[in-house]
């Protein structure tokens, strides 16, 4: 076990027991059960007698309220950090990861702003470069089309440019970031704020394993839409068009399914390769079972979430294409001045987008283990042993 700054050993290492061990108000964790008012044990004593009612006919005054269960109360009000340490709503996550972000901006916002903005300017530069090559194979393609042939050439340059150049980059950025906002929100959830410092030592060692669990899992995806575009070129081929036409859409309905359910019952694994610091296959393993029964309450939460982000998104992209459209009227796609107003829109977006995102995917690691291991007894003792 790790010893962190909440004091004594870490709570996400410690072995956790199954939720039905853990009780709310008696049993393990709480305190002893109490025995229910008013019955005797056989062979006790028997009980006092009441007192005489006094005169005026009133009668005993009535007992007050029995007390609840050991720990309920504890149970249902403990809020040491960002969310109450018991199983949580939507509501409470999506509102946990905005706290999250206030609780420690410096780290959240400020560590996430500074990856970005040197991730998207690395990709900025390698798209620049690689957009310049394939224009000119466009345009060779489309030259005969004259003026329609060059905007179509400049067009599909940028947008094949963009979609090689920030899926490597981004993605390894994204995951280091996931691996490192993570530490923040976990320290955040039993009112702790770590610092740069803390959290990248956290993450540090496990830093290439976020990234290799990041190529591994796009790495499936892509074998996957290999083979639904091999399928659909050998139908073609052989003159199946009809086939081939099908086939094409039925493979992009499963990839789109497939592709889903695997980065969902992946979801959770970089929380256990940052948080549980476990060896990287037993992470996976560990990150699949977890998600395992808890399928469409992760999809439904990511999913909420995912909305939220992309409305953020479009109302930063609106002014940086305005702004881009007003200095740079008639600039072709492939020019370094548009590039240079949309790699400040994409930092924007993506800081604000990868913290809201890792800061849920964190509450929900945090929640499903709550559920499932009783986790919360571990957070409340570590939060009452904090310094």
């Amino acid at each position: 076990m790790t010893s962190t700054p909440e004091g004594g050993q870490s709570p996400w290492t410690q072995p956790s027991q199954p939720t039905e061990q853990v009780g709310y108000g008696t049993g393990a964790g709480w305190g002893p059960a109490q025995q229910a008012p008013g019955y005797a044990a056989p062979g006790s004593p028997p009980a006092a007698e009441a007192p005489t009612p006094p005169p005026g006919g009133w009668g005993v005054p009535p007992a007050p309220p029995a007390a609840p269960p050991a720990g309920y109360a504890a149970q249902t009000a403990l809020r040491p950090g960002i969310v109450p340490l018991r199983p949580l709503t939507v509501g409470e996550l999506l509102d946990g990861a905005f706290r999250s972000v206030r609780a420690n901006p410096g780290v959240m916002f400020g560590l996430t702003a500074l990856v970005v903005t040197i991730s998207v300017i690395v990709q900025s530069v390698l798209q620049w470069y690689v957009q310049g090559l394939l224009a000119g194979y466009f345009a060779d393609s489309f030259g005969e089309l004259d003026e329609m042939g060059e905007e179509l050439s400049g067009t599909l340059a940028a947008s094949t440019a963009s979609a090689l150049t920030s899926t490597p980059v981004l993605g390894i950025a994204i995951a280091v970031l996931t691996g490192l906002l993570m530490v923040s929100v976990s320290r955040s959830v039993i009112g702790q704020k770590a610092t740069a410092g803390e959290v990248w030592a956290k993450v540090r060692p496990r830093a290439l394993a976020l990234v290799g669990f990041s190529f591994l899992l796009n790495l499936v995806i892509v074998l996957v839409t290999l083979l639904v575009v091999g399928i659909v070129a050998l139908l073609a081929v052989n003159e199946q068009l009809g086939l081939a036409v099908a086939a094409a859409l039925l493979g992009l309905v499963a990839l789109g399914v497939f592709s889903i359910w695997i980065a969902v019952r992946t979801l959770l694994v970089p929380a256990v390769l940052v948080l549980e610091g476990l060896p990287f296959r037993r992470a996976i393993a560990r990150g699949w079972r977890l998600s395992r029964g808890s399928f469409w309450r992760l999809l439904g939460v990511l999913a909420l979430a995912f909305l939220i982000v992309v409305i953020v998104a479009s109302i930063i992209a609106m002014p940086g294409a305005f702004v881009s459209l007003i200095l740079f009227p008639f600039a072709d796609p492939t020019e370094l001045g548009p590039l240079i107003v949309n790699a400040v829109s994409l930092t924007i977006a993506e800081t604000i987008s990868t913290v809201f995102i890792a800061a849920v995917i964190a509450l929900q690691y945090i929640d499903v283990r709550m559920r499932r291991e009783g986790l919360d007894v571990a957070l409340a003792r570590a939060a009452a042993e904090a310094p």
